[in-house]
């Protein structure tokens, strides 16, 4: 008979909304029924471990939402270095291109700076052949 009403209060705080709010539910029902010093005891020992085992759950949830949060953080840092990262490498292919366009045009222009010096070489062996056709006739006169 005691443990029929033991667990009919049991089941009957049982659809309390939390576990601080069954303690006293829980104890109130206790208290009306007919039970044992023992038996009570033992249950309100349960309802204690309980309890404290909901307090240390909810301290490792808090603890796992931490760890979720800073893994979420490391995603968030990670796709922004793989973005700076792949900004990076565009403005390396960037400079590259650069580089190679400055090169090609520094080649460009010492070819032509070389064809410049050979004319001009040219031009002054004919000036000095012209004065010297020149030379004669001036002495002549």
């Amino acid at each position: 008979c005691h443990m029929e009403m033991a667990m009919a209060a049991a089941a009957a705080t049982s659809a309390a909304p939390t576990a601080h709010a069954k303690a006293p539910l829980i104890n109130a029902a206790a208290a009306q029924l007919p039970l044992s010093r023992d038996l009570l005891a033992y249950y309100q020992s349960r309802v204690a471990a309980a309890e404290k085992d909901m307090v240390s759950l909810q301290g490792r949830l808090e603890e796992v939402e931490r760890h979720v949060e800073a893994a979420q953080q490391s995603r968030r840092d990670l796709l922004r270095r793989t973005d700076e990262v792949a900004e990076l490498q565009r403005a390396l292919s960037d400079s590259h291109v650069f580089v190679w366009e400055a090169r090609d045009t520094a080649a460009r222009l010492q070819a032509e700076n070389d064809g410049l010096r050979i004319q001009e070489a040219e031009d002054r062996r004919k000036i000095q052949h012209l004065l010297a056709l020149v030379e004669p006739l001036s002495s002549d006169a």
